[in-house]
């Protein structure tokens, strides 16, 4: 029997949404082999807002809502994205373009499993690669009108699982490890809403904060990848998402 080495820890996040109104959905993943460790960085960042008068006002909202980006105060915002660099983890996109084919037909027939798998698949093809690894695959909740979350995730795994050293789950906001890669997908949601850049630049200059950590960013109605194994800028991932030339 193969003696495990570590365990893995993957937390899943989306952003957008596949049947609304929104131009694009975001599936993200952050990987971290030390979890407590991130969770710890967080309840702390979260307790320092009771200690600071200029917080006085917007603490009760910081404790009820948790740290969610499109919630959160930008003020609250600019603190947990100044932590994200010193923190332990790797992260991961697939993005959609929904007024691109393949992906505009599908979400007219409103095949919005057939989307989330697509994505899912590019997401963590290669994350089951290192067998004497343990893999935890932590999955924030999702409703979805053809079948439930749980069944699209047991099809999806079913492959995988028979190899060992995998488990995955759905879980609620409660899981405090969550709140990074919705940060992370954050910046992409406002990056590619169209807005002038330049209205922006704090959001440009986050992308920047955190581009280290990015693993790869998958678009994938071209099926390209922009990882560190070859140079690529904010410009030329914004130019690829709406289909324009670059360069």
């Amino acid at each position: 029997m193969t003696n495990i080495k570590k365990s893995n820890f993957f937390y899943i996040d989306e952003s957008g949404g596949i049947l609304n109104d929104s131009p694009f959905f975001i599936l993200g993943c952050i990987r971290t082999d030390t979890p407590q460790l991130i969770s710890d960085s967080i309840v702390n960042l979260l307790n320092s807002f009771e200690d600071e008068i200029y917080f006085d006002s917007m603490i009760n909202n910081i404790k009820e809502q948790g740290f969610h980006a499109v919630d959160n105060h930008p003020d609250v915002r600019a603190r947990f994205f100044a932590l994200l660099p010193i923190l332990n983890f790797r992260s991961f996109f697939s993005i959609i373009n929904k007024d691109k084919p393949p992906f505009k037909e599908l979400v007219e027939n409103r095949e919005e499993t057939k989307v989330y798998l697509l994505a899912l698949e590019k997401l963590l093809k290669g994350r089951f690669n290192n067998s004497t690894d343990k893999n935890i695959f932590i999955f924030e909740e999702l409703q979805f009108k053809e079948k439930s979350q749980q069944k699209i995730l047991d099809d999806f795994f079913s492959p995988y699982v028979k190899s060992g050293n995998i488990e995955y789950k759905i879980v609620g906001k409660e899981v405090i490890n969550l709140s990074i890669t919705d940060y992370m997908n954050y910046i992409f949601h406002s990056l590619l809403s169209g807005k002038d850049l330049k209205k922006i630049q704090r959001m440009v200059d986050n992308f920047e904060l955190v581009k280290p950590k990015i693993a790869f960013i998958n678009i994938l109605d071209s099926d390209t990848f922009f990882s560190r194994r070859k140079p690529y800028n904010l410009e030329k991932i914004i130019h690829t998402f709406n289909g324009l030339p670059f360069g």
